[in-house]
C-alpha cells in the first residue's frame, strides 16, 4: 500500500458528546473546541471509512469499508470468520474507461478511479478526471487541454 490515500471517511460524521443534561448530537468541530478535560467520548460508527485496495499502477480497483461481516457457517450462533464489506469494485480499459458491467457499487460511488485521481461527475454519463491543471477524458484516452508546462 505504502503512503498513498489509505481511504477516506464519508461525510456527515456525527459523534456523540455525553454530558451532565444525557446525550446530545454535536458536529465535529463543536466536539474538538470542547475542553479535552471534561467527559467526552466518540461513539464508533462502523461502515463510515471506506480503504482503496489498489494495483501498482495506482488504479483503484475496490475500496472495503471498515465494517466486517461475520460469517457463522456452523449455525452456532456465533461468526467462525469474518469478510470485509465491499463497497465498490470496478475495472478498466487500458487509458482508463471504466468496463461496462465489471462495476459494483454499493451505496455512494467512490470518486477516485484510474491513476487514483479524481473523478468529476458534473460531466454526466463521461467520466472526466481532475489531473490538477487539467481534465482527461479516459473514454478516448486523451487530455482535453494542453499541458500548461509544454513550450508556446
Amino acid at each position: 500500500m505504502g503512503s498513498a490515500r489509505l481511504g477516506i471517511l464519508k461525510k456527515a460524521l456525527a459523534l456523540r458528546y455525553r454530558d451532565e443534561s444525557g446525550t446530545v448530537d454535536l458536529p465535529i468541530r463543536t466536539l474538538i473546541k470542547t475542553a479535552l478535560a471534561q467527559s467526552s467520548y466518540q461513539q464508533l460508527e462502523l461502515g463510515r471509512r471506506r480503504y482503496e485496495l489498489s494495483n501498482h499502477l495506482g488504479n483503484v480497483l475496490a475500496t472495503v469499508s471498515d465494517k466486517s461481516l461475520g460469517q457463522d457457517s456452523s449455525q452456532t450462533g456465533q461468526a467462525d470468520y469474518y469478510l470485509a464489506q465491499v463497497s465498490s469494485a470496478s475495472l478498466y480499459y487500458p487509458f482508463g474507461w471504466e468496463m461496462p458491467g465489471r462495476k459494483f457499487v454499493s451505496g455512494e460511488e467512490y470518486r477516485f478511479g484510474f491513476n487514483g485521481k479524481e473523478d468529476d461527475r458534473d460531466w454526466g454519463m463521461q467520466n472526466i478526471q481532475d489531473y490538477g491543471f487539467r481534465l482527461y477524458n479516459p473514454s478516448i484516452g486523451k487530455f482535453l487541454s494542453v499541458d500548461p508546462l509544454s513550450p508556446d
